[in-house]
C-alpha cells in the first residue's frame, strides 16, 4: 500500500468568479504536513494547472465530480442523508438541470484529461495512478470527531459562525497526537486559520474567507485517509461518489 504522497484538498466555489481554497500537504506513513493554502478566484484552467505544478498525486473536491442524472439526488446524497441525516447532515441536490457548469465537474473532467482518474469504489487506483474523489465536509467532521450532531460553522449569525469555526479549529489542532493520521501544520496555516485568538474579529468576507480555508484543510486530511484505504465509500464511480474517512477499517 502507498503510504505517502502529495495530496490536495479543495474547497471549490460552484459559480465562476466566487472564491476557491486550495491546501496542499506531504503524507509520510500516519503523518500529514499541511503546507500550503491558496485562496482566491481562480478559473477551473488555473486549480488544474496549480495540481499539476504542485506534483498532487491525490485530490478530494468537496463538490460534484460526476453527475448523471437529469433531475433530483444523486444516489451517493441519498446514502449520506441515511446514514447522517438524523446528525443534521443533508447534501444539496447535484443534477444536470441545476449544475451541469458547476466548477467542481469542469475540475473533475480536467483532472481526467490528465490522468486523475475517479477511486471511489476501486481503492487500488490509490495505489497505482493519480486519483480523485469527491468529500463532504460535515459528513466528515461527524466520523472524524465522533461528534453526536453536526458542527455549525457555516450557517448562522456571524457570532455562531464564529463560534462554530472557532470549535473546528480547536478540533483540527487536537488531530496533531492522538489520531490514526496526525497532522502538522505550517506556521502561516496555524496563525490564519487555526488561532481561535485571531478569529474573533473575523466577519464579512474574511469569515468566509476562513471558513474556506478551514473546509479546505479537511478536505486534503479527507485525502489522506482515502490514501491509506481507511474511509467509507457512498455511490458508484460510474453514477457519482462520496468519500466520508473512517477511523479504523477499510474502504466498503
Amino acid at each position: 500500500m502507498a503510504l505517502a504522497g502529495r495530496l490536495a484538498g479543495i474547497d471549490i466555489a460552484w459559480r465562476a468568479g466566487n472564491k476557491s481554497a486550495l491546501a496542499y500537504g506531504q503524507l509520510h506513513a500516519n503523518r500529514l504536513f499541511i503546507e500550503r493554502l491558496v485562496h482566491g478566484s481562480f478559473s477551473v484552467a488555473d486549480m488544474a494547472q496549480q495540481l499539476l505544478d504542485e506534483q498532487v498525486y491525490g485530490v478530494a473536491i468537496d463538490g460534484p465530480t460526476i453527475i448523471t442524472n437529469q433531475t433530483g439526488m444523486r444516489a451517493c446524497e441519498r446514502a449520506i442523508i441515511s446514514a447522517y441525516g438524523s446528525r443534521g447532515v443533508a447534501c444539496y441536490p447535484a443534477n444536470l438541470n441545476l449544475w451541469a457548469d458547476c466548477q467542481s465537474l469542469q475540475l473533475s473532467h480536467s483532472l481526467l484529461d490528465h490522468g486523475y482518474q475517479h477511486a471511489g469504489t476501486r481503492p487500488a487506483r490509490v495505489i497505482s495512478q493519480p486519483w480523485q474523489i469527491e468529500c463532504y465536509p460535515h459528513a466528515a467532521l461527524l466520523e472524524l470527531f465522533q461528534l453526536p450532531y453536526r458542527l455549525a460553522y457555516k450557517k448562522g449569525d456571524v457570532a455562531a459562525r464564529r463560534s462554530g469555526q472557532q470549535q473546528l479549529a480547536r478540533l483540527l489542532l487536537g488531530l496533531q497526537h492522538n489520531s490514526p493520521i496526525k497532522l502538522d501544520f505550517a506556521a502561516p496555516i496555524k496563525q490564519q486559520l487555526l488561532d481561535t485568538a485571531g478569529s474573533v474579529r473575523l466577519n464579512g468576507a474574511a469569515l468566509k474567507a476562513n471558513e474556506d480555508g478551514l473546509d479546505a484543510l479537511l478536505c486534503v486530511l479527507i485525502a489522506a485517509y482515502h490514501q491509506v484505504q481507511q474511509s467509507l465509500v457512498f455511490g458508484a464511480d460510474d453514477s457519482g461518489f462520496i468519500v466520508v474517512p473512517q477511523l479504523t477499517g477499510a474502504c466498503r
